[in-house]
């Protein structure tokens, strides 16, 4: 089940609960029933350590499943740790390319990819082969509650929590990898750097939001739907088998994405500019809302519209994918500038 299906289906408890349909609710999944229905899942998180910088990280298993981010670039090495913010430890892989074994000799700076929700990295492994080739370390850190990451699975305590788990990877790796720094946000991603520029610091050059989350679709639907729901419904199936996946989405994920936009309006506008992909036919976010609220975010807001095309840009068959990842890129290597 893809993106615009979830969505569609949390719209629709408002019709069902009409209906009176009884629904049993259950427990968001953790870590452990996971790691018992996954066994390379178990594997590659017993994999994990901290986040070294001095020496490569031991993670063969880790290597093996992600090898499409660095698929035909021979001498790139991929380093897996964790970083301990709010309290549990989340993943964070950094990729370096071909003669920068250190990261700190000879790449061009330094690209931030920040997955969205209900996704890991490996959703755009194309634009990091594209960011390798062009020199530039890669570090991706994978949300709270997913992928290799601790936490209750796609559950969030507050949006704010983006926003504070990415000012702690960030200062983690700070020294580490190269300036100047640029970042990538998908979706929920993009607004885990809005909150993390907003409250803390602004460390980026260029800043690049893929289909950015401030409303999802059918936002005043699933409002009302979730209000019905609420006393008997706590997830709903996703559809994902995958050992990286979220197999049930907690509602409450939903809950703290409508407290967030309620404070929203009220957020100072951030003196930057930012670069904004987005298809026309998403059926994940509002993008319409969501680029009028974005317009008053930023300073300067560049918009590059790709007609028919869905939510997950970078995964979209050429020419519209690869020109989304030029789009991107091009915008990084002139670091931010139109």
């Amino acid at each position: 089940m893809n993106r615009h299906a979830i969505v569609r289906r949390v719209a629709a408890w408002a019709f069902l609960a009409a209906l009176a349909v009884v629904s049993v609710s259950c427990e968001t999944t953790g870590i452990q029933a996971h790691a018992d229905r996954y066994p390379e899942f178990r594997q590659m998180r017993a994999e994990l350590a901290p986040l070294r910088f001095d020496q490569p990280s031991d993670t063969p298993t880790i290597r093996e499943y992600y090898a499409d981010a660095s698929r035909g670039i021979p001498g790139v090495r991929h380093d897996t740790g964790t970083v301990p913010t709010l309290g549990m430890n989340v993943a964070v892989h950094v990729w370096y390319p071909p003669g920068a074994p250190d990261g700190t000799g000879g790449p061009r700076g330094t690209v931030f990819v920040v997955h969205g929700y209900l996704a890991h990295p490996l959703q755009h492994a194309a634009l990091i082969r594209r960011l390798l080739q062009e020199n530039f370390v890669v570090v991706a850190p994978e949300l709270p509650g997913h992928a290799l990451s601790d936490g209750p699975r796609g559950a969030i305590g507050d949006f704010a929590d983006y926003g504070e788990f990415f000012n702690d990877v960030t200062a983690y790796v700070e020294g580490h990898v190269p300036k100047p720094w640029h970042a990538v946000g998908h979706s929920t991603g993009a607004t885990t750097i809005y909150e993390f520029v907003r409250r803390f610091r602004d460390p980026f050059d260029a800043v690049v939001f893929v289909a950015p989350l401030v409303r999802s679709r059918y936002y005043g639907l699933a409002r009302a739907g979730r209000f019905l729901t609420r006393p008997f419904l706590q997830t709903i199936d996703t559809g994902y088998d995958d050992p990286l996946g979220v197999e049930q989405m907690p509602l409450s994920w939903f809950d703290r994405e409508v407290e967030w936009n309620r404070r929203a309006d009220g957020f100072a506008t951030v003196q930057r500019s930012i670069l904004v992909l987005q298809g026309t036919a998403d059926h994940v976010v509002a993008w319409r809302y969501n680029r009028r609220f974005l317009q008053k975010a930023f300073r300067e807001v560049h918009y590059r519209l790709f007609d028919g095309a869905g939510h997950v840009l970078f995964r979209e068959a050429p020419p519209v994918g690869p020109a989304a990842v030029e789009a991107a890129v091009s915008w990084i290597l002139a670091d931010g500038a139109p």
